[in-house]
């Protein structure tokens, strides 16, 4: 069985680092690398169950024209002699597309099963991220450009300090927020 090989996205989180206001986009991207090298390492790691290889044969070799006369299996033609159509069987799938899909496959690699999942909740989907840089405490206020309140904000603290929502913590406008001091912070705006 093939391996999975080590998985680099640093070359995209690295250019959103060099973005203002887009470390929320490289620290995401780092995490779903970390993730994806996990499962890959656990699929290198994993042994095989099932049914063992199946072998090639070659039928009709004896007396006549030769070649196959017969396929059996997953794959099924004949018995005939000359041209013949083979027929794939069916996986057990049904053909279309899926939303956030829930997919099983079999030891010969086919998709067996596919459902749609669960639609995205509100507040999971990340919208923008905004810049917070405050020189001296007090609360500020910034404006998210979304036309409507967001369904929640988070904030990544940058540097030393602290940087937090005030109540309300935005509106249709604005993210308010406090601080103690000079700090700087991405906040993560979610719809």
């Amino acid at each position: 069985m093939a391996k999975i090989p080590a998985i680099s996205l640093s070359r995209y989180y690295a250019q959103f680092r060099s973005q203002p206001g887009m470390n929320w986009a490289a620290l995401a991207l780092q995490e779903v690398e970390g993730k994806l090298n996990q499962i890959g390492a656990a699929v290198n790691a994993a042994t095989v169950v099932g049914p063992p290889p199946q072998t090639a044969r070659a039928v009709g070799r004896g007396s006549g024209a030769g070649g196959i006369t017969q396929l059996t299996g997953d794959v099924t033609a004949g018995p005939a002699s000359g041209a013949t159509t083979a027929t794939l069987a069916a996986s057990g799938a049904t053909a279309g597309s899926y939303t956030n899909a829930a997919i099983t496959v079999d030891d010969k690699g086919r998709v067996t099963a596919a459902a749609s999942g669960e639609a995205l909740t509100p507040g999971t989907v990340l919208k923008e991220t905004l810049s917070a840089a405050p020189a001296a405490g007090g609360t500020f206020q910034i404006a998210h450009g979304l036309g409507a309140a967001p369904a929640r904000i988070s904030i990544l603290m940058t540097s030393a300090g602290s940087i937090w929502a005030q109540t309300p913590a935005f509106d249709a406008t604005y993210v308010y927020l406090d601080c103690a001091g000079a700090a700087t912070a991405e906040i993560a705006v979610f719809v």
